[in-house]
């Protein structure tokens, strides 16, 4: 996937901007709060149809103004692709691909398939698991509209089911409504499992040599997955296993909303004992092997969206890395002075962003 142009109207702190990116390396500079994370954010919003800053549309609209618009044109193993997002104040969101309205997410997923590491992805290694699990979870989701359909039904699940405990908590259900749900759940749930399993095991080798290659050799990754039931039998004893503590408690305690990824350095916890420039690093290996995984599975390259690369890294790791991003892959870098990186890019393209207005310096 490449993409030729991208426009922002009224978008964050953009009146209006029409960006067209090189096909090989992007790389936008300066100073903070000018609006470099804003173009990718919209980038990334585009392709995925939400925010990577978990942000709702209303927040992302120019103080102001009505609503906002962003528009991409790419190119792609499909062909040509114009996709816009516009959202009014009074109207809502509305997505397009080539003029057709998208208004489910496996209508959306696919088209565009991004990759996009922010600072935040620091709290992908030291946060909580289900940062982990969504990492997963969208990725997989941007290559299969089977996984899509089953990790919507077994959220759907998941809703009916901790609803009910609550009202037979209350005294309102009898406990025998929870059969036929849990039925659904495990087998629902039981897909998800799977497909994360499968995954995580070839995009963790990728990630665990892509770490080796950023730390020089000098430090081992480990990724793995830990679920919480490991098949759709597991997952229907553990229901019924630990249906008394849930009662207590109002909600699912079984199932792959409480699985985990697990993370290591050199065997030890990566979010105990990692440094932030180990932990960012072991993120960004994550973002190099999800970026991998899918070219590998659909064939096309994805669009690599790095925010801030240069923070907390030292000389040695960003060199590794742009020589890992060297290659078919688009990217766009943001960073506060090129100066930061080890080398420059070979080709690439420089833009300087200051107050949401974008000038390209060659």
């Amino acid at each position: 996937m490449r993409l030729s142009q991208l426009e922002l109207r009224d978008f964050r702190n953009y009146v209006r901007e029409e960006v067209e990116p090189g096909p090989g390396m992007n790389i936008f500079s300066g100073d903070n709060g000018q609006g470099k994370s804003n173009l990718l954010e919209a980038a990334a919003w585009l392709a995925v149809g939400r925010s990577p800053r978990r942000a709702r549309e209303a927040d992302a609209v120019r103080h102001g103004a009505s609503g906002f618009l962003v528009r991409a044109v790419g190119q792609g193993l499909a062909g040509r692709m114009v996709r816009e997002m516009s959202f009014r104040s009074e109207g809502g969101r509305r997505l397009t691909q080539d003029g057709k309205c998208l208004r489910q997410v496996r209508d959306l997923l696919g088209g565009m398939r991004v990759v996009h590491f922010s600072p935040d992805d620091l709290f992908l290694v030291g946060g909580g698991p289900e940062r982990r699990r969504r990492f997963l979870d969208l990725m997989i989701a941007q290559v299969s509209v089977g996984y899509v359909g089953a990790l919507t039904a077994y959220h759907r699940f998941l809703l009916q089911r901790n609803a009910l405990l609550k009202e037979i908590r209350q005294h309102r259900r009898p406990v025998s409504v929870l059969a036929a749900l849990e039925e659904g759940m495990a087998r629902e749930g039981a897909r998800v499992t799977a497909e994360r399993a499968r995954v995580l095991e070839a995009a963790g080798k990728l990630a665990e040599t892509a770490y080796r290659q950023v730390s020089g050799g000098r430090e081992e990754l480990g990724i793995s997955y830990a679920p919480s039931a490991a098949d759709e039998e597991a997952l229907r004893v553990g229901l019924e296993r630990r249906r008394g503590e849930e009662l207590a408690r109002g909600t699912s305690l079984v199932g792959p909303h409480r699985d985990e990824v697990r993370i290591t350095l050199n065997g030890r916890p990566a979010r105990l004992y990692g440094s932030q420039g180990q932990m960012r690093s072991a993120a960004l290996s994550l973002r190099l092997a999800e970026r991998r995984w899918m070219c590998e599975r659909t064939g096309e390259e994805p669009v690599m969206l790095l925010d801030d690369l240069s923070s907390e890294l030292d000389p040695g790791r960003r060199g590794a890395i742009l020589r890992l991003l060297a290659g078919t892959a688009q990217v766009f870098l943001t960073c506060t002075d090129p100066g930061e990186l080890p080398r420059e890019p070979e080709e690439a393209r420089y833009f300087r962003v200051e107050e949401g207005t974008v000038h390209r310096e060659r």
